[in-house]
């Protein structure tokens, strides 16, 4: 078991920065508690707990309370400009300014029996923020919160659902679940209970 904890990045990546040649595996590892003062950012990468540009792989994982803050605020828990998958992993409690409060994604995500709860953004996409290729199957997203649009998936690229549930997510303007602005494919998936407020 390991633990990237309680660090602080002036840039990108407060737990982990993974460059677009690198490539990171956690194994029942926690990611908790990190922070990047994004002030300005380097491609779409900035996260309070991992910014990945290469090759990101976790099982049995948690992603938790990290924060992404400043002009440049995205992906609380996760910024994705490479190819990100999550197997039976959590990404929970963590917080953007700006946009993707649980992940950002720019480049290729995919999430298998894995729940993106809980999170919050100050403009869109309180969960995950899709603007690349992301797909979940047999997966949750629940309890999310943003101001904007998006409280559960805010989507500008192609997104496809696979047995999975958005559910309890909720903002202040459009797309209390999902917001699309791209193309979205679900196939035997939930959702409900959303709320946008306007």
């Amino acid at each position: 078991d390991s633990r990237v904890s309680d660090n602080t990045a002036d840039l990108e990546g407060g737990g982990i920065f993974n460059s677009g040649t690198g490539t990171v595996t956690l194994r029942d590892s926690t990611v908790a508690d990190n922070r990047a003062l994004c002030s300005f950012s380097l491609g779409v990468a900035a996260a309070g707990g991992i910014a990945n540009l290469g090759t990101a792989t976790l099982h049995n994982s948690t992603v938790s309370r990290n924060r992404a803050v400043g002009l440049v605020g995205v992906g609380g828990g996760i910024s994705n400009g490479g190819t990100v998958e999550l197997l039976d992993s959590t990404v929970n409690g963590n917080g953007a300014s700006t946009a993707g409060g649980g992940i950002l994604n720019g480049g290729t995500l995919r999430l298998l029996d894995s729940t993106v709860n809980g999170n919050g953004a100050g403009d869109f996409a309180g969960g995950i923020y899709n603007g690349g290729t992301a797909m979940l199957a047999e997966s949750e997203v629940t309890g999310n919160s943003t101001s904007m649009e998006g409280g559960g998936i805010d989507n500008a690229g192609t997104l496809t659902l696979k047995h999975s549930t958005v559910s309890g997510n909720s903002n202040n303007f459009v797309g209390g679940g999902i917001s699309n602005f791209g193309t979205a494919t679900l196939f035997d998936s939930t959702v409900s209970g959303n709320t946008a407020r306007i």
